[in-house]
């Protein structure tokens, strides 16, 4: 068994499943909601002779979601689908990533990340046809622009509650991206060299979001202890 104790590998086995699950369907012409309403049906008997293992693999299932494809399932199941509609493609994924910090940590976030997307309210066309570089080109250099216009104010990112060791450092470390495709392989398991589909990459993109935004903050408190 293949120990899943990282994104990467996560979204590896949910896809695997899913692929599992899929190709029979296609290949019978039936429809996802009759091989939904299959799945369930086997699981059902499955749980009369085992009711703990049914549980239990369906907890694990749960738990190892990755965040795109996660936050697919949770929108169903929490009946959130209106807000998930209103949510850009790039947005999808730093959803998720975002839940177990601050409040306070996680709206400063979310506004800069739309900042990514928007310009006074309408979308940036064809900023999520950026390549993997491109892109993390595109968010320093917003980054960059939101550490110059907000000069007081900006939340700590001791605030967020996650602790981040050896976060790439704002801003010379952070403007090397191969220095974040380090720390976000040996946090997250994702690199350029191992990204496997569109999901891999949507979620690596939010990664980039993620640490850049946490070493800008951090850097702000840093740099208050130097000056003390």
């Amino acid at each position: 068994m293949v120990k899943v104790d990282n994104l990467s590998k996560s979204n590896s086995l949910i896809l695997s499943l899913l692929k599992a699950l899929g190709e029979p369907t296609a290949k019978n012409n039936r429809c996802i909601i009759e091989s939904y309403q299959c799945g369930v049906f086997q699981t059902q008997l499955y749980a009369r002779s085992d009711i703990n293992g049914a549980q239990q693999l369906s907890k694990a299932i749960y738990l190892c979601l990755p965040l795109f494809i996660g936050r697919l399932f949770k929108t169903v199941t929490t009946n959130t689908l209106d807000y998930f509609m209103g949510l850009e493609l790039g947005q999808v994924a730093l959803y998720d990533l975002l839940q177990p910090l601050d409040r306070q940590f996680v709206m400063q976030l979310w506004g800069f990340q739309s900042s990514l997307f928007f310009y006074e309210g309408k979308k940036i066309n064809d900023v999520e046809k950026l390549d993997l570089m491109q892109w993390h080109r595109w968010v320093l250099d917003r980054a960059k622009a939101f550490d110059a216009h907000y000069i007081d104010g900006i939340v700590p990112f001791s605030t967020s509650g996650i602790n981040l060791e050896n976060i790439p450092i704002w801003p010379d470390e952070i403007s090397d991206h191969k220095k974040c495709n380090e720390f976000i392989y040996k946090t997250w398991g994702y690199s350029l060299e191992n990204l496997r589909n569109c999901f891999d990459e949507l979620e690596y993109k939010a990664l980039i979001i993620y640490i850049i935004f946490a070493s800008l903050t951090k850097s702000r408190e840093v740099n208050k202890l130097n000056y003390l």
